[in-house]
């Protein structure tokens, strides 16, 4: 079966702060009692995640996360993928790389960058999708 893949764009927040969505669809499936792996552009992005993961608000929602290396990975509810790291793929997939995911998972999340470049990768990554027969789909934030 085929992954849906979403790509997410716009959004006043996600221009000022592309990590604060990734943080709000986290709490998001977790809430919803789903597990979450994100594919994070580095490794200082994948410690940013990691590290604001313990911030979120409100305080009452704890969001069980650790890094890819981590011994406690299957517990988590997010695991922060760097590259050069191998997990198991899960039902939902957040990509911040910016190549499109190859793995066996339910669902894809792409964030569209504010910038021209990144713009440009998510248009590849988004045809990548087409030619394995996934028609991806669009989800405006400042719709939401």
């Amino acid at each position: 079966m085929l992954p849906r893949v979403d790509f997410y764009d716009g959004g006043l927040h996600h221009a000022s702060d592309p990590l604060g969505v990734v943080l709000a669809l986290a709490a998001k499936a977790v809430i919803a009692g789903q597990r979450l792996i994100v594919l994070a552009a580095d490794a200082g992005q994948a410690t940013e995640i990691d590290e604001r993961l313990w911030d979120v608000q409100p305080s009452s929602t704890f969001i069980p996360h650790c890094l890819a290396d981590d011994p406690h990975r299957a517990s988590a509810r997010v695991v922060i993928v760097a590259p050069g790291h191998v997990v198991s793929t899960c039902a939902l997939v957040i990509n911040l790389r910016s190549t499109p995911v190859d793995g066996d998972c339910e669902r894809i999340i792409e964030l569209i960058p504010a910038d021209e470049e990144g713009k440009r990768l998510a248009r590849e990554r988004w045809r990548a999708y087409q030619v394995r027969g996934i028609k991806p789909g669009r989800i405006e934030l400042d719709a939401r």
